[in-house]
């Protein structure tokens, strides 16, 4: 099985462990899922407002994505 080194846990993990990231050479994040949703989490509850905005925003763009759809399907 394939490890890749996780900088965040400071040791490897299965490359399974590793969401994908076309920007980096080997197709995968830096950090492994775990490591990266606790900085998700850390950072959401340091900016508690930036991201309850930010997640106002991801909505409305949804809603209007498929508001869009449902009208386009009508026409």
């Amino acid at each position: 099985m394939a490890q890749k080194w996780c900088p965040g846990h400071q040791q490897h993990h299965p490359k399974e462990a590793f969401g994908r990231n076309s920007n980096t050479p080997d197709g995968l994040s830096t950090y492994c899922r775990v490591w990266s949703n606790k900085l998700v989490a850390d950072w959401k509850k340091a900016h508690p407002e930036q991201a309850r905005q930010q997640r106002k925003r991801y909505v409305q763009r949804v809603k209007a994505k498929n508001l869009q759809k449902r009208n386009g399907a009508r026409a």
